[in-house]
């Protein structure tokens, strides 16, 4: 491919001008993988730090092969090995960039998710807080008419129903909210020094935990008192 592309090269052509045609047909090589890693927003660099490095070691390539050869096609070769050499640099230098902006912005989605289920969860346990509460205050009135005798089982039961649907709910957000904080605990230790906030997602997901759990076992109290049918 080279041999060809001496043949082709004018003897009048300045060096510069040799520089010029190498780098450009490096791009045109190139143009499909840059293209490529620029679709992704983070990755819009990588096209110009792989060209600006074709562009210097192209011309390094240049004035070194045309000093060593002093021929145009010495500074052809040169140039086409320069522009390749600078162009894989220059390409690395892009990627890593494109990586460690896409690895930021994953954390960043990661810690605005978890926080955004850390506040629903604690919502919940707000609400099941006051569910317990009335539970309690409930059975509390109802045992005591029924011990009076004022009060059947079957109505016993029948009034502390809606309870038994707030316990089943709970135990099924109490084992969805175990997940989410063993899965924000394994996404902080794989994140290393960066995962402090997912991490405290995690704190805060355990003491809500804490919570829903202390409230899931009031109301189980609560129905443990009612008298079977």
């Amino acid at each position: 491919m080279i041999s060809g592309l001496l043949v082709s090269v004018p003897r009048g052509r300045s060096i510069p001008g040799v520089a010029l045609l190498s780098v450009a047909l490096l791009a045109a090589a190139l143009h499909p993988a840059i293209a490529q890693d620029s679709d992704q927003p983070a990755c819009s660099n990588v096209g110009s730090t792989t060209g600006e490095g074709a562009v210097i070691g192209g011309a390094a390539g240049v004035a070194a092969g045309g000093l060593a050869g002093r021929s145009f096609g010495s500074a052809l070769i040169g140039g086409a090995l320069g522009a390749f050499g600078g162009a894989v640099v220059g390409n690395v230098v892009g990627k890593n960039n494109c990586s460690h902006a896409n690895t930021d912005a994953s954390l960043n989605e990661q810690i605005a998710n978890a926080d955004e289920q850390t506040q629903e969860y604690q919502r919940d346990a707000a609400l099941y807080n006051a569910r317990a509460a009335d539970a309690q205050r409930k059975a509390s009135v109802l045992q005591a008419e029924y011990n009076q005798g004022s009060l059947s089982a079957q109505s016993y039961r029948d009034q502390m129903a809606r309870y038994r649907e707030d316990q089943a709910a709970l135990g099924r957000r109490l084992t969805e909210l175990e997940a989410s904080r063993e899965k924000l605990e394994r996404e902080a230790q794989e994140a290393g020094p960066n995962g402090g906030q997912l991490a405290e997602e995690a704190r805060q997901e355990a003491d809500t935990q804490q919570q829903l759990q202390n409230d899931y076992d009031a109301i189980s109290n609560s129905l443990a008192a009612v008298p079977s049918a």
